[in-house]
């Protein structure tokens, strides 16, 4: 199983150029506990397949913090 959420401005406010923005939210989640990996401004998970239920909410719950704690 495999899924990309893809970052980009909203409202237009643009995502920083420095550097992709994917990067930095994947950094931020580690400190949630999960590590996910970025392709420019895309977050790909990719779970093993025998993830639980609970494995998935703390995935899910982990990128939402990591978004919210790093959007500009």
């Amino acid at each position: 199983m495999m899924a990309g959420i893809e970052l980009r401005e909203t409202n237009g406010t643009p995502l920083p150029v420095e550097r992709f923005f994917g990067s930095v939210v994947c950094e931020q989640a580690r400190t949630h506990g999960v590590i996910l990996r970025p392709l420019g401004d895309v977050i790909v998970w990719m779970p093993p397949l025998t993830s639980t239920t609970e494995d998935l909410a703390l995935l899910a719950h982990a990128t939402q913090l990591a978004i919210e704690e790093t959007l500009p």
